[in-house]
Order: structure tokens, then C-alpha cells, then sequence
């Protein structure tokens, strides 16, 4: 129950903080100030593998299942001062205050999104796809996947950890360099030349880990396959809300992103371990694949939508 909370609240933030990073930024630098959205993911992320490798590396493994896997949450709760400061602190973008002004948004956002976005919030789960599954499969479940038995590499613990650490790195460092390289060339080549690598990358990638299975292989690996996520959600929350207009903007990204979560998502853990021991050690690759291809089918509409939106 608490994970359901926790990814209903982490997922229900995505709309209102990549719009209030765009509404905030000056039009020629959105994609920088949004690509944030997900380098902070992966900074949040290096922390807690510094910490998961840290607790391994001091505790036995009895410590670590009688008692210390509980330093982790304790640490998590620093969430919550963090989360009323900037609650009670930030100020509302102009450009929400102006629609405010305007009484745009004395409509249900919802109902409005249902009889006059339907089109854009079906383009928007589409495109969410492969945003959402990527960072799953990727991201969070490839640390498991490196020590299952059942997928039959035989790493460590540590040896995972330390994949985690150096993968986040390079998708901290990825998802700023990619929203800077947006503003310069704009988005839309970025969003197919990344959904085009993720077609065939990873699917080569845990070919020659499973063909070679050494720590530097798996270092090389998981960083391949970070910068490949990096490229695509580095510009994804720049690129997403922009199709909404200002007064349906957060709920829109929220909704669209959220069910694709829910229906792709946060299934994949599960479904990655359940697929990969009876069918194939290349399901993660495969399910990311599917994304990828989800997201092409979305990219000419969604773009024709921003334009329209933008002017």
C-alpha cells in the first residue's frame, strides 16, 4: 500500500513541476530548465544507490534484513520538509497567473481536457509510453535484473549498486546536456533520433552483457543504456506539456503521463521478472522497444498539436 501511495504521489507531481518549470523559463531556454525535472531523478537516484551501496558494503546481510534496510526510509522522510518549503515558497509562473486573471481556469480542468483535449490527452499517453517505461525498465528495475537468479549473470549486490551510481551520473549529466542541445536544434529530432535507438540499443546491449558477463561490460552496458534514456526524457518534459494550453497544462501532462504509467509502467517490474524467466533475458529490451514504437506513432500529432498551441 505504501508503494502505491508513493507512485501515485510521485507520478501526480510530474504534470505541475514540469509546468511550472517551462511557465517559469524564458522561451529559448524551456528544454534546459525542464530537463531538471528528470536530472533531479536521476540525482535522487545516485543518492539512494550511494546509500544502498553504502548499507551493503558496512552491514552483513543478516544486519541488513534484520534491521538496517530500515535506514533508507528514515532518510526518505526528508522528503517532507523539503515538500512544504516549496509548497509555502515558489511562486505561481506569470503565465498561469495571467490565465487565472483571464478566468481560464474557472472550468473543471478534467471535464475540459475530456471535451476539448481528448485527441491531444490520447497523443499524450501515447508519447508517455515509452517515458514512463523507459525509466522503469531502465532506470529502476535493471539493478534487480543484474542479480537475479533467474536471468543468470551472477553479479553482486555491490556490483549493481555501483552500475546505479555510475548510471545515474550519466543520466544526470545527459538529461542537462540533451535540454540544452533542444533549444539549440528544438526537440522533435531529439525525441525520434532517441526512440529510434531504443529500438535496437538495448536489445544489443543485454546481448553482449549476457555474452560477456564482467563488471566492466555491465559498467559500459548501463551506461549506454542511461545516456539512451537521458536523450529522450531529457527533452520529454519540455516537449509534453507544451501541447496543453496554459489552464489545462498541468492536469493534462498529469493525466496523460499517469495513465501510461499506471497501464505500462508500474507493471514492468513485475512483468519484467515474470517475462524474463519465461520467455526471454532480453524482455526488458523488448518492452522498451514496444515503447519506443508506441512513441514514433505519437510524434507527428503531437508536434502538429504544439504548433497549433504555440502559434
Amino acid at each position: 500500500m505504501a508503494r502505491l501511495l508513493q507512485g501515485f504521489s510521485a507520478g501526480g507531481e510530474i504534470g505541475g513541476a514540469a509546468a511550472f518549470m517551462i511557465e517559469h523559463a524564458p522561451v529559448e531556454k524551456r528544454a534546459r530548465y525542464a530537463a531538471w525535472l528528470q536530472a533531479s531523478m536521476g540525482i535522487s537516484n545516485l543518492m539512494s544507490a550511494v546509500v544502498g551501496l553504502t548499507i551493503t558494503t558496512v552491514f552483513t546481510s543478516s544486519q541488513v534484513s534484520d534491521w538496517a534496510w530500515r535506514i533508507p526510509f528514515v532518510i526518505g522522510l526528508l522528503i517532507i520538509p523539503v515538500g512544504f518549503y516549496t509548497r509555502r515558497r515558489l511562486p505561481e509562473p506569470e503565465a498561469f497567473s495571467r490565465a487565472a486573471a483571464a478566468r481560464e481556469n474557472d472550468r473543471d480542468p478534467l471535464r475540459r481536457l475530456l471535451t476539448e483535449h481528448l485527441a491531444t490527452l490520447v497523443t499524450g499517453f501515447l508519447f508517455s509510453v515509452l517515458w514512463t517505461v523507459a525509466v522503469y525498465a531502465f532506470v529502476i528495475y535493471l539493478p534487480t535484473y543484474y542479480i537475479s537468479p533467474a536471468v543468470g549473470l551472477g553479479f553482486t549486490a555491490q556490483q549493481a549498486f555501483l552500475a546505479t551510481v555510475v548510471g545515474n551520473i550519466v543520466l544526470i549529466v545527459g538529461c542537462l546536456m540533451v535540454g540544452r542541445l533542444a533549444d539549440r536544434i528544438g526537440a522533435r529530432r531529439i525525441v525520434v533520433a532517441s526512440s529510434v535507438t531504443m529500438l535496437v540499443l538495448p536489445v544489443l546491449c543485454l546481448m553482449w552483457l549476457h555474452a560477456q558477463p564482467s563488471t566492466i561490460v555491465l559498467l559500459v552496458v548501463h551506461c549506454l543504456l542511461s545516456a539512451n534514456v537521458a536523450a529522450f526524457v531529457g527533452v520529454a518534459p519540455a516537449t509534453l506539456p507544451m501541447a496543453f494550453p496554459v489552464a489545462v497544462r498541468s492536469t493534462g501532462l498529469a493525466l496523460s503521463y499517469n495513465i501510461a504509467s499506471i497501464f505500462f509502467a508500474g507493471f514492468t517490474p513485475a512483468l519484467m521478472t515474470w517475462a524474463t524467466a519465461r520467455f526471454t533475458v532480453l524482455a526488458p529490451a523488448v518492452w522498451v522497444a514496444f515503447g519506443a514504437l508506441v512513441c514514433l506513432v505519437s510524434v507527428p500529432a503531437l508536434f502538429r498539436q504544439i504548433a497549433r498551441v504555440n502559434g
